[in-house]
Parts: structure tokens; sequence; C-alpha cells
């Protein structure tokens, strides 16, 4: 899929004498990656085996190499994080054994969501010096306001809720939502997030899901609690979450913090209803049992609650008494 995406429209605008130099099967080989050569007249069929699969590789870099020579070529793979395990092979491939002419190529990949594979096949090209590697931070302020068309006080606060990254201050700007705004997330980054939700195993994801419960910087053993989960297992998870870069270690001991608010606010607006109602009434029943002060419990009596609870009346109201105080 990334290799179809990227060359298929540019092969099919192509006058077709410019593949008269290529032998027969190597065209064949071609045209089982690329549907626009199929038209060509040479036969089709999916590579299985891994003979098949190198000759079409070898295949797809005697191509790139014939492209370079009418000029210089630039190949850009973005959020290769995502893409199939076929295309994933033939990048290594091609990053193992580089096209022998003026090819320049530029992959993005965020480095938690990265298979094994391409994880080390890229460690390795940096350690020979073939591949230079660019670790993106986020935008500065002043270019980051020119992103976006607002007077300096919602450039102010697009800024501080997107904490620089320019896909989430595109999408606060356009939909005039954010952490702020009764926790909506826009829709455009609820859709991306929800998808790495979905590549979690079932205990991971019920630990992610309870750590949204338990807040933002989350305490540990609040969130194992939440999640019923036991603590080997709740570990397992917590370094799966951290090594993909969901979560990270917060400023003290045993607590930890989503990679950014939206993050947070988009895995609990994803979770089931009622999966969220019990996850904040096991937490008011943690923190009661530890007699936390009643503004640390407030929040998740509000949201479990029974109706006539007299002593979940009697938390809010003191939470609201010291919060007056302030």
């Amino acid at each position: 899929g990334l290799l179809i995406d990227t060359f298929d429209a540019y092969l099919e605008s192509l006058d077709p004498r410019s593949y008269d130099r290529l032998a027969a099967d190597g065209l064949e080989e071609l045209a089982s990656v690329f549907p626009s050569l199929r038209a060509l007249g040479a036969g089709f069929e999916e590579p299985r085996t891994a003979a098949e699969r190198f000759r079409a590789h070898h295949a797809v870099r005697e191509l790139i190499e014939r492209l370079a020579v009418r000029q210089p070529l630039v190949l850009l793979f973005d959020d290769i994080h995502w893409c199939d395990g076929a295309s994933l092979e033939l990048l290594g491939y091609l990053l193992r054994r580089p096209a022998q002419a003026a090819v320049l190529g530029v992959t993005a990949f965020r480095p938690g969501q990265a298979t094994p594979t391409l994880a080390a096949t890229i460690a390795e090209g940096v350690q020979s010096g073939q591949i230079h590697k660019i670790t993106l931070g986020p935008l500065e302020k002043g270019p980051a306001e020119t992103l976006v068309d607002a007077d300096p006080a919602e450039a102010d606060r697009l800024y501080r809720e997107s904490g620089g990254n320019p896909f989430y201050l595109l999408q606060l700007a356009r939909s005039g939502v954010g952490p702020g705004a009764d926790g909506d997330v826009p829709a455009a980054v609820s859709a991306t997030i929800a998808r790495e939700v979905d590549g979690l195993e079932p205990a991971v994801r019920r630990f992610v899901e309870a750590a949204a419960v338990a807040g933002d910087p989350f305490e540990l053993d609040l969130a194992v609690a939440v999640a019923e989960l036991p603590e080997t297992e709740a570990f397992a998870a917590l370094d799966e979450l951290i090594a993909r870069d969901f979560v990270r270690l917060g400023d003290v001991p045993r607590r930890f913090q989503f990679r950014h608010p939206l993050v947070r606010a988009a895995v609990y607006d994803g979770s089931s209803p009622g999966g969220r109602l019990i996850a904040h009434e096991r937490a008011a029943e943690v923190l009661a049992a530890r007699a936390a002060a009643p503004a640390l419990r407030a929040h998740h009596v509000e949201q479990s609650a029974r109706y006539g609870d007299l002593d979940a009346v009697a938390v809010l109201r003191e939470a609201g008494k010291q919060a007056a105080e302030r």
C-alpha cells in the first residue's frame, strides 16, 4: 500500500515506452506490485514465497534507479508506522540495499509505534552513516502562530493547548474546541488516537482507560486499582504504553502523565460509558479508603454517585467549600 500510494499515479502518467528497456520478467514483477502497470499486458501474480518477494523488491529498486536517471528523485514516505507488513518489508529492503542513483529517501514515523524489524533496520542504517536521523520536537511559539489565523489571545490558547504539535494545533483551530472546552476533542484527533488505542492488547487498553479516569498526571497505584489488574500485568501494560509514547514519566516516582492532554481526553471519551462509571466508582472507593481529601474525591464521586447517596452529597459539599475558600 505504501509504495502504491507513492508511485502508482506517477507510473500511470508515464509514456508506456518508458518501460521498453525493462525485461519482460522485470515488468511482470513490477506488475505484481503496481496496479497501473498491469495494463501493459504483463502477467500478474501476487508474490508469495520469499524468492518471489525478493525478485519483486529487486525490480522496484531497479525501477527507482531508472526513474532517477532522468533527474534526481526524492521519495517521501510519511506515517510508516501505520503501513502494512509487505510495505515495511520492501522499505527495509530499500534501506539495506539503497538505489545506486541520485535518490533521497525521507521517512517519518513514531518511534514508539515502529515494529522491531523497522526500528532495527533504521538503527543499523544510522550506525553505518547511511541514514541521518532527525528527532522532531514541538514547534516553537512563533512558527506555530503562523499556522493559524487568530488574534493573539486565541493563538496563545491554541499553542498552549496543542503543546506545539502542529496537527493538534490545526485541528483545535478548525474545531474551536479543546481540553478546556468541556473536554471536547476535535474529531480528527479522536480518530487518530482511536487507531492507536485499537492496536493495544486488551490488558493494555484496560489499563490506559483506567489511567485516563485516574487523572493526568495519574498516580500509578490508583490506576492499577481502577483497572483491577494484577500488578505484574499492570506494570507490563505501563511499560508498553511508555514504549509507545502513550504515557511518560512524571516529575515524581510512581506518577505518570499522558504525552498530551488531548490524548488523555480522547482515550477517556473513547471508553464505554458504563466502563467509565464503574471506573470512577472504583476510584472514589480507593480514595475514600485512603481518607483522601474531598477535593481529590469529588470528581469521581460526581461521575458515579447513586441517587440518594448522602455520603456523596457530603463529599461534594465539603469539596465545594474548600474550593470556594481558595
